[in-house]
Parts: C-alpha cells; structure tokens; sequence
C-alpha cells in the first residue's frame, strides 16, 4: 500500500519542501532510509496517521518520526469523537501556526510571544481581533474532547483486536486468489484488505455480490477515493506525477476493504472467507 524510499527519491527536486507520508490503512510506511532522506535533502517530515493509530515502527508509535504527523477521530478509527482529530508538532512556531489556522486565523489564542509581536506591528488592530492568516474554524468542542480522552484509556485493547482480526483475516483468505503477503510488521490495522490476485471487473463483481449478500458494508479504492491523482479536485492545483503509478491504479480498479472492529468474531471473519473462497 505504501510509498518506498526509492519512490520518493525518484520525486525530489530542488523545489520539494516535505515528505508527506501516509501509514495507509494501518500499515506503517515509516522506515530508516525515508527518515534519512528527509534529513539529507533538509525536508519537513509530515506523518498521515489518520488510519493508523498504534501503529509502531521499531517499536516507536507512527506520528513521533516526523515534524508534524495527523491524526483523524471520526467514526470507524480506532478511537472517535464522532468528527475531529488532532495535529502533532514538535516545534513552537508550527504550534502557533497550528492554532492560527484552527481558529479563523486569530493570534489571541497564539502563545504571548506571538501575540506581542502582532500588537506591536499593528497598534492599531484590536488584539483580540488580528487575523495573522487565512484561516479555518476547526474548534472541537468539549464534549468532543471528553470522548476522545476516555477512549485513549482502551486504545491498546483496541489496536490488539483489530491486528488479531487482520491476522484471521488474511491467514484464512484463498491465497491462490487473494493477495494475503501483506507486511504486517508494526500494523495497527484500520480495516480488512481484500486485493484479488489477477483481477478482473467481473471477479471484482463477484465479490462485491458475497459481500453485499453477506450485508458488509465495503469500499472500493482502499479509501473510497482510490488513485488520487485520477480524482477531480487534483487538476486546480500545479503538480507532476513521478512514474505512472501501476500499485495505485490496480488498487483503484480492483481492491476493497472492509471494516475492522473490535465488537468482529473469529467465527464472522472464517465465514465470510469461506465464502469469498469459493469465488
């Protein structure tokens, strides 16, 4: 699922700023040589964790590597409340930046230092009204905040459900006809893959038949999205695409997941792959 070192030495340019580096679907992408890239070509590190809390790379939590990592809340990760989710930074300047953004761009809930140098620079500005940057409304609320809180107190438990569903999983999937050889090393499991070996439109359709039969909710694409330099929204903005992207591409036409939860039986996984194996 994950970008390799050699992918994203192949992209570097003069012009690149950062790494921005997805642990998709649990799977952490983090290794030694990514991290020494960064720090060769002076590149900020930033850690998509929004599938893979948990998560661990020799034995060090996803989301502790980079200078700044993300974290999602909504429904369905391994914690929730209910929408939201966090940012991770190890640096002041990009707290403070962080804060700015979060609320409408306002430096009153900057750190003193920032503040101060703001009413300084404009004296005229009303301090609780100086809007340093462009920014968003993203203030989740308290309630919000005491969901997320309580559920870190089973987060472990969590995790150790999903990757022993994973391991269910993939050790009781058709390996002749699924692909199962998945690295599991480190993996916190945000849902259960399914990636068929020598797909075709009409095996996918079979498959997705079983599990709309079965009533399991699934999603084409990894995350409903799939190869992401093929969705709309990417064409209003510059960019180049290094390589042709053949592992994204074959997820975007061919593979699904479905969901992983701690509430899943032994029993439920075996039987839907006895199914699933029958195709």
């Amino acid at each position: 699922f994950n970008i390799t070192a050699e992918n994203i030495k192949n992209a570097i340019t003069s012009k690149t700023k950062a790494i921005v580096l997805v642990h998709t679907l649990g799977f952490p992408a983090i290794n030694d040589e990514i991290i020494q890239l960064a720090k060769d070509h002076n590149l900020m590190l930033i850690e998509d964790c929004c599938e893979a809390h948990g998560a661990t790379y020799k034995d060090q939590r996803v989301g502790s590597f980079g200078d700044i990592s993300l974290f999602s809340f909504y429904f369905g990760h391994h914690i929730t409340t209910i929408e939201g989710g966090t940012i991770c930074v190890n640096d002041d300047k990009l707290h403070d930046l962080a804060k700015l953004f979060r609320s409408h761009g306002m430096t009153r809930e900057a750190s003193p230092e920032l503040q101060n140098q703001y009413q300084l620079r404009y004296p005229d500005l009303n301090p609780l009204f100086t809007f340093a940057v462009a920014g968003f409304n993203m203030r989740s609320s308290e309630m919000n905040a005491v969901l997320g809180i309580e559920q870190m107190k089973r987060i472990d438990h969590n995790v150790a459900r999903r990757v022993e569903n994973l391991d269910i999983w993939l050790d009781n999937l058709d390996s002749s006809k699924f692909i199962t050889s998945f690295n599991r090393y480190g993996n916190s499991s945000f849902a259960l893959p399914l990636m068929m070996q020598g797909a075709t439109r009409n095996k996918l359709k079979d498959v997705c038949n079983i599990l709309e039969e079965e009533k399991v909710e699934y999603r084409l694409g990894t995350a409903g999205g799939g190869n992401q330099a093929r969705q709309p929204y990417l064409k209003k903005f510059p960019y180049r695409i290094e390589g042709r992207l053949p592992q994204a591409d074959y997820i975007h036409d061919y593979a699904l997941y479905i969901g992983n939860h701690t509430e899943l039986t032994k029993e439920q996984i075996i039987n839907l792959c006895i199914k699933l194996n029958e195709i």
